[in-house]
């Protein structure tokens, strides 16, 4: 009795995998699971309005090192509505980590951390250029709900 149950239990497992193997070769499973993928990474922000948030993102960014140019200055911005890197060159390290007791001069990090459209933000590399300044990449996600 045992025996029959388990052959039954057998020849259902190979009619199910058979089905299945039938599913999966069908041209419809390839569209199905290629509209699966696109719902998965779908924006609900119309491409028209991508432009204007990347500009203004940009923008923002570019202010960051506005106050003291000689000390920091950005370049090479990368930004889209999923990831900002940027390259930088700063005189001292103290001018990505350490803010002045008075206030005068706010880190580099901090700036960056007080923008509400970043997160996730890191420091890939750091080079010294001769003796003047040490150059860096940064990386962070962008994040904002008005677009996802």
């Amino acid at each position: 009795m045992i025996d029959r149950n388990i052959d039954e239990q057998k020849d259902n497992i190979s009619q199910k995998e058979q089905e299945l193997s039938t599913y999966q070769s069908a041209v419809s499973y390839d569209k199905f699971l290629l509209a699966k993928n696109l719902e998965n990474n779908f924006v609900q922000m119309p491409w028209f309005e991508h432009i204007p948030k990347i500009l203004e993102i940009f923008e923002d960014l570019q202010n960051v090192d506005s106050s003291n140019s000689s000390i920091i200055v950005l370049s090479d911005f990368n930004v889209s509505l999923e990831e900002i890197t940027l390259k930088g060159t700063v005189s001292s390290l103290k001018a990505l980590y350490y803010n002045s007791p008075n206030g005068k001069f706010q880190a580099l990090l901090d700036r960056f951390e007080s923008l509400d459209f970043i997160e996730d933000m890191t420091i890939r590399t750091y080079e010294k250029v001769w003796w003047k300044y040490f150059e860096f990449v940064l990386n962070a996600k962008v994040v904002n709900n008005d677009w996802k």
